[in-house]
C-alpha cells in the first residue's frame, strides 16, 4: 500500500513538472513569437498596411464619398506616430463604407493590433466593388518593367516610381514594384496611379507581336507600343529584326519565337477584314496586328499610317494572318491616291465606267490582288465595264496608259466643267455595292485640277500660291495619314476632302503649282492641317468649334483678319475704338460681339466682299420643319443635340415634336465670336422643351428654313436651302405673344472660320502680299519646307 502511495506521488510530480514545462515553453514560445513580430515590424519585414501605402488610398476614398477622412486621419498625433496601421483606425475608415464586410478584423483582438496587408485588400476589394467610381477600380495588369529597363522613343528612361504596364504607364509611388515586376497581377487604382497589388493573377502576361530590335549574351532588346524595353534575356536563339510573342508569368519572362513568313509589295488597301497586297492577294489582319517605322527614329504606327499606294512595308505573316507591318524605309511619295465619286458627286459606286484614252494603253486584270491577263488597246479605244459584268468574277482592272502624259476621260462621270479627263491609272474595283473607281496619279497633277476647283483662277497669283501650297500640304498630310485605307484611297475628289477635277486645269492655277513645287506649310517638321474657307467676318476662329477633343494647334488660333496699319485714315473715330479694343476674345460677349458684327470695318481685308456681312430674315417659322432638321442632326450626332431632362441636366436623347417655339438665342460663343451653342424652347406634348444644339455647323443647318434667301451687302440674293452661310451671327425674334413667328439674323463671312480665308488671302495679295507672308498670317509659327521628290 505504502509502495503504492509513493509510485502515486511520483506520477503525480513528474505530470506537474511536465505541465510546468508545457506552460513555460508556451510562454517561452509567446516570448520569441512576441519579439520576433516585433523585430520584423521594425524591420518593415511584415507584411502589414503601412501609413505610407495608406495615405494615397486616403485621397481616393475622400474624392468618392466626400469626406475629409485624409485630413481626419493625418491630424491623429498618435496614428501618424506609427508607421503602421491598426485595427482601430481601419475600422474609422469603414465608418464611410457600412456596406463592405469587415469579418476578417474579427481575428483582431485589440484595436491597437497592426493590420495585415492581406486583410485590408480584402477589405479594400469590396470598397471597390461596392463604392467604387469609373476612377477607383480593380484591374489585372501585366507589369511590363520599370525605370531600370523600360524607355520611350527617344531612349529616355521612365520616371522612377513608374511602371510600364499593358494598360500604359501607371504610377507606382507607395508599393515596392520590384516584388511583381515581370507577372500578371490584380491591382487596385486610381486613376493612372497603382494602390494596391492584391495579388498574382491566375492568367499569363502576354505580349504579341513585339519586335525584337537586338540581341546578345548580356541582353534582349524588344520594342512594343513606344517603347523600348531590355530584359536580361541572353539571345543566343534569338535575331533581330524578328516579331515574337513575350510571356511574363511570377517574375519569368518567356520569349515565344513565332514561325513567321514575310511578303513585300505595293500596299493596296487596308481594312479590318483585310490587307491587300499587290502580287500575293489579300490577307486578314491580326486582331493584335502592329505597325512599326524602323526607318529614323523606331516608332510604333497606326494602320492609317501606312503608306497606300507604295511598298515601303514588309508584311509579317503568321498562320496566314498579318501579324506585323514593318515600314522599312522612306522614300519619294510622289503619287496620290484618288477616289472618284459618282456624277455630281452622288456617292462611292459606279454602276459602269466607260472612258477613251488619247494614247495607247493596258488593261491589267486582278484577282484578289493578283495579276492574272493583261490586253492591249489603242488610243482612242473605248473601254466599258458594267458592275455587274465585275462582280461575277475579276476583282479588280487597271487602266494603264503607255506614257506619262495620256489623258483618259471618263465619260460615265459628269462634273461643272463636263466630262472630266484624268491624268495617271485608273483602277476599277468590283464590290456588292458597285464599282469603285481610284486615279494614282502625280501630286502635282492632281494639284493643277485643285486649286482651280477651290479658288477662282482669277484671284492674284500669290493668293492662288497660298492655295497652292494649303492643297499640296492636305494632300500630303492625307498620303501619310491615309483618309480613306479600306477603300485604298489617300482622299476622294468632294468636298469632304479637296475638290478635284471639278474645275479643269487654267493656265493661271497651273502656274501657282509650278511656282510652288513641292512646298509644303509644316509645324515641327510635320504637314499641317491647312484648313481654308471662302470668306471671314473679319475675325476667325480655333479648331474647338469641331469638338473633336486634343490640343488646339498654335497655328490654328482665333484671329483679328485684319490690316493694322493701313486704311486708318479711312476710319472714323468710333470705327477706329472699335477696332483697337476689339480682340478675338472679347468677341465672345453677346453684347461686344452684337455691336460688332453690325458695323463695317475698313481695317479688315475683306470689309469689301459680298459675303463679309449678310441678312437673313424668316418670315414664317415653320417649327415642323425646325424640327425634322433637329431629327437629321440627331441621328447625324446624337452628343451634339442635347434636351434637357426632368433633373435640368442636357442630355442626348430622341427628340420629341415640337408644337411652337418661344425662344431662340445664342448661349455660347467661341474666340472671334463664333456661336457654339444654340437654346431652343419650346413646347411638344410633355409641356416646355428645350433644346440645346452644339457646333457651328449644327446651328447653321438649324436655321435654315429651305426656303428664305441670304442677302449679301453687295445687295444680291443668293439661295441657303441646307446652311446658313456662317455662325458668326446674331438673332433677332419677331414674336406674337409668346411664340416665335419669325427671326433676323444678322452674319458675316461664310465657312467655318478655321485657317485661311481665300478672299482674306485675295485682299493681301491684292495690297502687294507674297505667299509667304499669307501662310504666316493665318498659320502663325509654320514654316515652308520643299519636299524632295524625284531629287
Amino acid at each position: 500500500m505504502r509502495r503504492y502511495e509513493i509510485e502515486k506521488k511520483k506520477i503525480s510530480r513528474q505530470f506537474f513538472r511536465k505541465v510546468f514545462a508545457c506552460i513555460t515553453g508556451i510562454v517561452i514560445l509567446l516570448l520569441i513569437v512576441s519579439t520576433y513580430r516585433n523585430y520584423v515590424v521594425r524591420e518593415g519585414k511584415a507584411p502589414y498596411l503601412t501609413l505610407k501605402e495608406l495615405l494615397p488610398q486616403l485621397n481616393a476614398f475622400q474624392t468618392i464619398t466626400g469626406s475629409d477622412i485624409y485630413g481626419e486621419i493625418t491630424s491623429d498625433e498618435v496614428q501618424m506616430e506609427q508607421e503602421y496601421i491598426t485595427v482601430g483606425t481601419v475600422k474609422r475608415i469603414l465608418l464611410l463604407f457600412p456596406d463592405v464586410d469587415a469579418s476578417v478584423l474579427d481575428a483582431y483582438k485589440k484595436d491597437t493590433w497592426y493590420v495585415g496587408v492581406r486583410d485590408w485588400n480584402i477589405i479594400l476589394l469590396d470598397i471597390v466593388r461596392q463604392y467604387g467610381e469609373e476612377s477607383l477600380f480593380a484591374v489585372e495588369l501585366t507589369l511590363i518593367g520599370d525605370e531600370n529597363g523600360i524607355s520611350d522613343v527617344s531612349g529616355t528612361p521612365i520616371m522612377p516610381e513608374q511602371v510600364l504596364t499593358d494598360k500604359g504607364i501607371m504610377n507606382a509611388v507607395y508599393w515596392n514594384t520590384n516584388a511583381y515586376l515581370y507577372s500578371r497581377v490584380l491591382a487596385v487604382c486610381y486613376g493612372d496611379q497603382i494602390l494596391s497589388v492584391i495579388r498574382y493573377s491566375e492568367e499569363t502576361g502576354k505580349l504579341v507581336n513585339v519586335y525584337l530590335v537586338e540581341t546578345s549574351e548580356a541582353e534582349t532588346h524588344f520594342f512594343f507600343d513606344n517603347y523600348h524595353m531590355r530584359y536580361g534575356i541572353k539571345g543566343t536563339d534569338l535575331y533581330s529584326g524578328s516579331v515574337v510573342d513575350l510571356e511574363f508569368k511570377q517574375g519569368k519572362i518567356v520569349v515565344d519565337e513565332k514561325e513567321t513568313e514575310i511578303v513585300h509589295g505595293k500596299l493596296l488597301q487596308v481594312s479590318d477584314t483585310g490587307i491587300e497586297i499587290e502580287g500575293y492577294g489579300v490577307f486578314v489582319p491580326s486582331d493584335d496586328m502592329k505597325v512599326y517605322r524602323l526607318y529614323g527614329e523606331l516608332e510604333s504606327m497606326s494602320t492609317k499610317e501606312l503608306r497606300i499606294g507604295y511598298s515601303f512595308t514588309d508584311f509579317v505573316l503568321f498562320d496566314g494572318k498579318v501579324a506585323a507591318c514593318l515600314m522599312i524605309k522612306e522614300e519619294d511619295m510622289e503619287y496620290i491616291r484618288v477616289l472618284l465619286k459618282g456624277t455630281d458627286y452622288a456617292g462611292r459606286y459606279h454602276d459602269n465606267f466607260h472612258a477613251i484614252c488619247d494614247q495607247d494603253y493596258e488593261i491589267i486584270y486582278y484577282e484578289n490582288g493578283v495579276e492574272i491577263g493583261r490586253e492591249s488597246k489603242t488610243a482612242g479605244e473605248a473601254i466599258a465595264i458594267e458592275a455587274t459584268t465585275l462582280n461575277r468574277g475579276v476583282k479588280r482592272i487597271k487602266l494603264m496608259p503607255k506614257v506619262l502624259s495620256a489623258k483618259t476621260t471618263v465619260q460615265s462621270i459628269k462634273r461643272s466643267q463636263g466630262t472630266p479627263v484624268y491624268k495617271g491609272t485608273i483602277e476599277i474595283t468590283g464590290s456588292e455595292e458597285g464599282l469603285l473607281l481610284v486615279n494614282e496619279v502625280l501630286l502635282e497633277d492632281y494639284l493643277c485640277t485643285v486649286v482651280p476647283s477651290e479658288m477662282p483662277a482669277s484671284y492674284p497669283k500669290e493668293a492662288l500660291m497660298a492655295q497652292a501650297i494649303c492643297a499640296r500640304t492636305y494632300a500630303y498630310g492625307k498620303m501619310i495619314k491615309t483618309g480613306l485605307p479600306q477603300l485604298g484611297a489617300h482622299v476622294d475628289d468632294s468636298a469632304g476632302f479637296q475638290v478635284y477635277n471639278n474645275i479643269m486645269e487654267q493656265y493661271s492655277t497651273t502656274e501657282a503649282v509650278k511656282a510652288t513645287h513641292n512646298m509644303v506649310a509644316v509645324y515641327n517638321g510635320e504637314p499641317i492641317g491647312t484648313y481654308y474657307y471662302s470668306t471671314s467676318c473679319g475675325a476667325g476662329t480655333d479648331s474647338s468649334i469641331w469638338h473633336g477633343g486634343g490640343e488646339i494647334p498654335s497655328y490654328l488660333q482665333a484671329i483679328m483678319i485684319e490690316d493694322t496699319v493701313v486704311n486708318a485714315d479711312e476710319q472714323d473715330e468710333s470705327e477706329k475704338e472699335v477696332n483697337l479694343a476689339t480682340t478675338p476674345q472679347s468677341l465672345m460677349d453677346e453684347s461686344v460681339f452684337r455691336e460688332w458684327i453690325q458695323r463695317k470695318n475698313m481695317a479688315h481685308f475683306e470689309a469689301e466682299e459680298g459675303w463679309y456681312r449678310w441678312n437673313y430674315s424668316v418670315k414664317e417659322l415653320d417649327a415642323e420643319y425646325m424640327y425634322s432638321v433637329l431629327q437629321k442632326r440627331y441621328e447625324n450626332n446624337p452628343n451634339l443635340i442635347l434636351t434637357k431632362d426632368e433633373n435640368g441636366e442636357f442630355v442626348s436623347q430622341p427628340i420629341t415634336q415640337l408644337e411652337y417655339i418661344s425662344n431662340i438665342e445664342i448661349i455660347k460663343r467661341l474666340p472671334g465670336g463664333v456661336a457654339d451653342e444654340l437654346l431652343i424652347t419650346g413646347s411638344n406634348a410633355e409641356g416646355i422643351a428645350e433644346i440645346k444644339v452644339i457646333s457651328e455647323l449644327n446651328i447653321r443647318y438649324v436655321l435654315a428654313d429651305g426656303v428664305t434667301k441670304v442677302v449679301r451687302q453687295s445687295g444680291d440674293e443668293v439661295s441657303a436651302i441646307v446652311s446658313i452661310p456662317s455662325a458668326y451671327i446674331i438673332i433677332d425674334l419677331e414674336k406674337n405673344e409668346d411664340k416665335v413667328i419669325g427671326y433676323r439674323i444678322t452674319g458675316g463671312g461664310f465657312g467655318h472660320g478655321v485657317g485661311m480665308s481665300q478672299n482674306g488671302a485675295k485682299n493681301m495679295a491684292e495690297r502687294g502680299m507674297p505667299c509667304e507672308e499669307i501662310i504666316g498670317f493665318f498659320y502663325p509659327g509654320v514654316e515652308l519646307k520643299t519636299l524632295q521628290f524625284g531629287e
